[in-house]
């Protein structure tokens, strides 16, 4: 495995025009970018982040299967108070809008590529509706 340095993992989906922005993003704040490619998707999320590509062979996918629906991000090895410089940094220099985002744990690391945006559009999903409510009860 390579060393836990900062990492930013991004996913595409149907959007193939924002990995520059953010290739470019990270080179300049000295973070390791990761255009995830779908046959990655089944590796376990720590692995793709820090895997070497031997360690990674194995979960290579031979065929096509589901693939992401929207753009995610996965931030690994990030300190809360840099997360949050950097999450500042995209703001500011404007970079294209990632909905769904997740910091790597030691709770996800086993987790695959799929199961996180599943996971994730449930969490959006639930926190819209709570928006919704919460607009609606403030309306009555």
């Amino acid at each position: 495995m390579k060393p836990l340095e900062e990492t930013i993992l991004l996913y595409q989906g149907p959007r193939s025009d924002i990995g520059k922005a953010y290739h470019d993003f990270c080179k300049s704040q000295k973070i390791r970018f990761c255009d995830v490619r779908q046959e990655q998707y089944d590796m376990p999320l720590g692995l793709v982040a820090f895997g070497d590509e031997a360690q990674q062979k194995e979960y290579l996918r031979k065929e096509e299967g589901k693939k992401i629906g929207g753009t995610m991000m996965v931030l690994a090895g990030f300190t809360r108070e840099r997360l949050m410089h950097i999450l500042d940094e995209m703001k500011q220099n404007a970079l294209p809008y990632v909905p769904l985002k997740a910091m790597l744990t030691e709770h996800n690391a086993v987790w695959d590529s799929l199961y996180l945006y599943e996971h994730l559009m449930e969490e959006h999903a639930m926190m819209k509706q709570m928006q919704q409510r919460g607009m609606t009860n403030k309306e009555e």
